[in-house]
């Protein structure tokens, strides 16, 4: 097993694949708690780096508590009274020394705080993590984000690949009608960037790679952006590709919208727990039901994505809207229908009168809007 989540990719007889090796790390801990939401992030975070963390519920809040090397103890919490007018988002951290009056403040985002600009856990953390290497508590094992399988999936589906599920695990690989070798090396070139950029490690066979500059370019999809997916998947998606891109804009694992969409619904009825009120448990019950409903029909949308995708094929022309359809009167099934009887002969007529002429055909009439 490898020390770092590395992708190979490979060409299996008429296939290019992408296999995924190494550590087979969790998913960062996501914030959903019965009782606090934040808390498994928080100590999560901590714990990497070696701290230890024991919660304490005091009356308004939840504490995290972990020691320090010099002997002090770091204390991370909500703002305390009036919660009301503090924003969401609002964190403090400070260390102390028990027994001892007095403590030292690493953060502050309340509304009077010198950091109530900077909401949210990550930039929280990021101080804590500054503090925690001024003392010279041990690094992370790897200071970027934790890299795992799952983390490789948005780079591969971006870059055109299908995730494959076979008796011996899971693994990517190009669409099945995907046979020309420029198309398949720009992709896999896409894919390698991307996955570099994300910290992973890349085993690929430079017979693999493109030197084309336009594998490393947007999308179609990307370029329109997520306002015009709509209108660019009806007027300008031109080959089975395009509509893939557009989505996976959606459906792509953690960075896509729906994937957004359900991490929201959970953090919010997370949030919503705290509330008081008679119906705040029903509200979040709903909360986390629709976050399910969208994961589920997530996963449909990816799979019919990659039916999609294996078909790999322009799209077919069609007839311009008002265009008349090509006449073919001497076909045998129009000469039939002109037939009195199986003996009668076709004569065309000579000349056709002028009442009898097709009246100009008029354009459409244009709708306001």
């Amino acid at each position: 097993m490898l020390e770092r989540t590395t992708v190979s990719f490979a060409r299996e007889g008429k296939l290019v694949t992408a296999r995924i090796d190494g550590p087979r790390l969790p998913l960062s801990p996501s914030p959903r708690s019965q009782v606090v939401g934040w808390v498994p992030q928080i100590t999560a975070a901590l714990r990497s780096r070696g701290l230890p963390s024991e919660l304490e519920d005091g009356i308004s809040a939840t504490y995290i508590h972990a020691p320090l090397p010099e002997g002090r103890k770091l204390v991370i919490t909500p703002p305390q009274e009036p919660a009301e007018e503090q924003p969401p988002g609002a964190w403090v951290a400070l260390a102390e020394r028990e027994g001892e009056p007095g403590c030292e403040m690493w953060w502050d985002s309340q509304t009077t705080g010198p950091d109530h600009a900077h909401l949210g856990i990550a930039p929280l953390l990021a101080a804590v993590d500054r503090r925690l290497d001024d003392l010279g508590v041990a690094q992370r094992p790897d200071p970027r984000p934790v890299l795992n399988e799952v983390g490789t999936h948005p780079s591969l589906y971006r870059a055109g690949f299908v995730p494959v599920e076979a008796p011996t695990g899971r693994f990517f690989r190009l669409p099945l009608a995907m046979a020309d070798p420029d198309g398949q090396h720009r992709a896999v070139t896409r894919a390698v960037e991307s996955l570099r950029f994300e910290g992973f490690g890349v085993r690929c066979p430079p017979q693999l790679l493109s030197d084309d500059p336009r594998a490393l370019h947007l999308n179609r999809a990307e370029l329109f952006g997520l306002g015009q997916l709509p209108q660019f998947v009806r007027d300008h998606a031109l080959h089975t590709r395009d509509v893939v891109g557009a989505l996976d804009e959606f459906a792509s694992p953690l960075d896509g919208m729906l994937a957004q969409a359900v991490e929201t619904l959970h953090a919010a009825a997370d949030w919503w727990q705290d509330l008081d009120g008679p119906d705040t448990e029903r509200h979040v019950y709903r909360l986390h039901l629709m976050a399910t409903q969208i994961e589920r029909s997530t996963e449909e949308v990816r799979a019919l994505r990659g039916e999609l995708a294996d078909r790999h094929t322009d799209r077919p022309l069609l007839p311009r809207a008002g265009a008349r359809a090509v006449r073919d009167d001497n076909s045998s099934r129009a000469q039939a229908a002109r037939s009195v009887s199986p003996s009668a002969r076709h004569t065309p007529p000579t000349g056709t009168p002028p009442s009898a002429q097709p009246p100009a055909s008029q354009p459409p009439p244009r709708h306001r809007r």
